[in-house]
């Protein structure tokens, strides 16, 4: 399930000195897919995230979702905005009026499907009906987001294309 690396990732160890003795080499051989498919799920309730999780457990481990799924908090969202933390917060806890505003939930969840269109099309029914049954959830599409800086540092990070 992890692509990165074989045991723990080491690549902090060669970048200061080269006392470091490569053992074993894992080459990621997947060549570059025809499509390309990021999505965004906002979660509007704590407590949905366990609902996320076990909805998304088997489409991970089934490959219906080849790529790395990431659930961030609206709070770490936040960072990305550019905004100052108080316009999130008062008195403790996350200003709910903001979070639609900007079009987050509480909790939210990046990742995406890659292959061909008839594949992307096919595994994206499936995720999207089996995310719609989560009340509240709001579904995103690159189309809807655009330039939203929370939507551009997810989709340029975590969500990456790993063969550019």
């Amino acid at each position: 399930m992890f692509k990165y690396n074989f045991g723990p990732y080491i690549d902090g160890l060669f970048s200061q000195s080269d006392l470091g003795v490569s053992s074993k080499l894992g080459l990621w051989l997947m060549p570059a897919p025809p499509d390309y498919f990021p999505f965004m799920v906002t979660l509007p309730r704590l407590e949905d995230l366990d609902a996320v999780v076990e909805i998304l457990r088997p489409l991970k481990m089934g490959s219906v979702i080849p790529n790395t799924v990431a659930i961030s908090h609206a709070a770490f969202d936040a960072a990305a905005s550019g905004e100052r933390r108080e316009e999130w917060i008062k008195d403790g806890e996350l200003h709910p009026a903001k979070l639609t505003e900007k079009g987050l939930g509480v909790w939210n969840v990046y990742a995406a499907l890659y292959g061909g269109r008839d594949n992307i099309d096919l595994t994206w029914q499936t995720t999207e009906a089996a995310l719609r049954s989560i009340a509240g959830a709001g579904i995103y599409t690159a189309e809807q987001r655009g330039d939203d800086p929370v939507w551009r540092s997810w989709v340029e990070g975590i969500c990456h294309r790993p063969w550019t």
